[in-house]
């Protein structure tokens, strides 16, 4: 199922108890909710609703506290919305990141959701330090924005100049996956920057569940399951597992959720955590409208549901995971998505750590230029065939083992 969210009324009138607050679902054609403050309609073939201490027991994560009371779970639908609010909406960056180097990485094992055996190597340890060091630039400004138009918006012959930079915003919210392997890297990021925000543990941020897999040599599960291994490569969402398990759409459900709680979170409480960061390191200029100030949320993953996440935000279909490199993250890559809230498709994206990922750097001695912005349409173009091939450069890099 679908969730949509709505912050509650102020006053609930009568009529909006009588069709949000029942004790047991009922199933309508429109559903609206009145207040004083703002109305919000929904108008779908068929919608179930649910008072939300009923919700809770069916074991759903519950949204964050400014949505709280009223859930809607949308039945038929092929893509999630948040629903408009009267909070005025406002456009977020979410930097999507990998863990480094594990164990497994290395020995081409497959991990999947395998904890305590997958910890990082020393090249792991260094890139995590490495990306500390970037998100700790950012945390001080000096880690430049290329704010020029994106793909969508400029010839693609144009490229950015320092000129037209200013500093990148900095984080102001972080989530993190439960497993050892991510909150070994969040940690070395965190010891490289102390004004990051402790992150909110999300256990739906784990990697793909690769179940009687896991552990195993890739090589031995291509020589032993030839057959599911073929259709993993050439249709992913197709691969079944023992009792029919599906690895990705389970993956693909999982990070439909988590954009479902992070964008949320972050209307709710990015102003909170901004004004906190900026008391322990003030970088903002005092004359800066801080209506126009950019919330930044980070969030520390795995390759896999990070790819998903990616797609999902670009509004790419399921069909285009694992085809190519063009949205693959490589150990302690991170890619910065731009999404307004309320909006269905993230407006743009680039590859922000390591910078030479796509392009050379555009450097100074204490200031670094991320890769150039592209457009989420020019995107969505490219994965459904009506544009270029979105292969990466280094298309011919052997593949990752999640």
């Amino acid at each position: 199922p679908i969730i949509l969210l709505a912050p509650p009324p102020p006053s609930p009138s009568p009529r909006s108890i009588s069709i949000l607050g029942s004790a047991s679902p009922s199933s309508v054609r429109a559903a609206s909710v009145d207040s004083s403050a703002a109305t919000y309609s929904i108008h779908l073939s068929t919608v179930e609703c649910h008072h939300l201490p009923l919700l809770l027991r069916t074991g759903l994560d519950p949204p964050p506290p400014r949505y709280l009371l009223y859930c809607i779970i949308i039945m038929e639908a092929s893509t999630s919305t948040i629903l408009s609010t009267s909070t005025p909406k406002k456009l977020r960056r979410y930097l999507l990141a990998r863990h480094g180097e594990t164990n497994f990485n290395k020995e081409r094992r497959v991990q999947g959701t395998l904890d305590e055996p997958c910890v990082l190597t020393t090249d792991g340890s260094s890139q995590a330090i490495a990306l500390g060091m970037y998100i700790a630039r950012r945390q001080v400004g000096d880690a430049m924005d290329d704010d020029d138009d994106d793909d969508d918006n400029r010839n693609n012959n144009v490229n950015p100049t320092i000129n037209n930079a200013m500093a990148a915003p900095p984080i102001t919210r972080t989530w993190c996956s439960p497993l050892t392997r991510c909150r070994q890297t969040y940690t070395a990021v965190s010891d490289c920057c102390s004004s990051l925000p402790e992150p909110t543990i999300r256990v739906n941020l784990h990697e793909i569940d690769f179940r009687e897999w896991q552990g195993r040599l890739r090589s031995e599960i291509i020589d032993q399951h030839s057959e599911q291994w073929n259709t993993f490569k050439k249709d992913p969402k197709q691969l079944r597992l023992n009792e029919g398990f599906a690895p990705v759409l389970d993956m693909w459900d999982r990070g439909l959720g988590n954009w479902n709680a992070i964008r949320p979170d972050a209307a709710a409480h990015g102003d909170g955590f901004k004004d906190a960061l900026n008391n322990q390191n003030p970088i903002v200029d005092e004359e800066e409208d801080e209506e126009d100030a950019t919330d930044v949320i980070f969030i520390m993953t795995h390759g896999a549901i990070g790819q998903c996440m990616l797609l999902q935000s670009l509004g790419i279909s399921i069909d285009t995971y694992g085809k190519g490199r063009k949205y693959a993250f490589d150990n302690c890559e991170c890619i910065e998505v731009e999404w307004m809230d309320g909006e269905e498709c993230a407006r743009r994206w680039r590859r922000v750590h390591p910078s030479s990922s796509l392009s050379p750097a555009v450097e100074t001695k204490t200031k670094m230029m991320t890769t150039r912005w592209q457009g989420g349409e020019a995107s969505r173009r490219m994965a459904s065939g009506m544009g270029l091939q979105c292969g990466r450069s280094d298309d011919t890099k052997s593949e990752e083992v999640p």
